[in-house]
């Protein structure tokens, strides 16, 4: 019992390091009580799927075989990642890119390993015994594997999600997010629907699968980039064409200040040469008359 129950428990396991990947690609923007919401309810999913695991596969009527823990890893994801879309909220089709990486290293971390384990021990039929370490074996190494590769995609994710988020990019993603999952949907409805162990067939197509997603987020990423630095590109544009049109007008307002100080100038001039000639003249009344109205218009000009 206790080999059935640390199998089960390997199992279950090995679904959350997916769904904490989708936690991990939206975490910087999250705030506090959503990221409470996300975990406490993945928590609350993993008691409920080991329980279910434990009944059905220790004391119910399901059987420990290759093929039917393949069935039950196909579907057991899908509450985790129904959580996460409904909590982690509005990036629908970022979700739907999301599950579209993860699952491709899921499958393919999945096959490696189911080969290396069933070649160490169905290999020699003279260590039969062994083959039941095949279940557990292959658990702990995925979710070893899995996490190894948590902070490189984690990274990745936030780069595109979070460094990029000004651009506007929804409608870019609506479509985008579809071409990796088409292309995964064909292997996993092969996956789920086979009855036999192929990963001998379909370790060479489903490292062409990776290859081909990993070189769609590669160039997801290059082509944020590029449009990044073209809308710095023109801001600095931008900014460089306000500051000379604001150097253009307070040239001109200069400009006009000298051209008004010019006027003022020669009217000032005008009236010392008048009240110069007055006063050589000996016509004082005149010239104080001539003082007096300036100062008055001086003042009506003022208020």
């Amino acid at each position: 019992m206790l080999y059935n129950i640390v199998t089960v428990f390997l199992m279950t396991t090995a679904l959350m390091p997916p769904a904490i990947l989708q936690y991990y690609a939206f975490e910087p923007l999250l705030k506090h009580r959503q990221k409470v919401l996300v975990l406490g309810g993945y928590a609350v999913l993993y008691l409920m799927e080991l329980i279910f695991f434990l009944y059905m596969f220790v004391w119910g009527p399901w059987e420990h075989s290759f093929i039917l823990y393949k069935k039950v890893f196909v579907i057991a994801w899908i509450p985790h990642f129904l959580w996460a879309v409904v909590t982690i909220r509005p990036y629908v089709f970022l979700h739907l890119y999301v599950f579209s990486i993860r699952a491709a290293c899921t499958i393919f971390v999945h096959t490696l390993m189911a080969l290396i384990l069933l070649a160490i021990f169905h290999g020699d039929s003279s260590r039969p015994a062994l083959s039941a370490a095949i279940y557990p074996a292959q658990w702990l190494l995925y979710i070893v594997c899995y996490m190894a590769l948590m902070p490189m995609l984690r990274r990745y994710f936030n780069e595109v999600f979070v460094k990029y988020r000004h651009l506007t990019t929804h409608h870019y993603w609506k479509y985008i997010s579809m071409l990796p999952l088409f292309l995964l949907l064909d292997m996993y409805f092969i996956m789920a629907s086979s009855d036999v162990l192929i990963m001998d067939r379909m370790l060479l197509p489903r490292s062409i699968l990776l290859l081909a997603l990993l070189i769609i987020a590669q160039s997801i990423r290059t082509g944020l980039r590029q449009t990044d630095q073209t809308l710095k590109m023109y801001e600095r544009t931008e900014n460089m064409t306000a500051q000379i049109e604001a150097s253009h007008d307070y040239t001109h307002s200069l400009l006009e200040s000298q051209d008004q100080m010019k006027a003022i100038y020669k009217k000032r001039k005008a009236y010392l040469d008048e009240l110069e000639q007055l006063i050589v003249s000996h016509r004082s009344q005149e010239a104080l008359q001539l003082i007096e109205e300036r100062g008055n218009r001086c003042r009506a000009e003022s208020d």
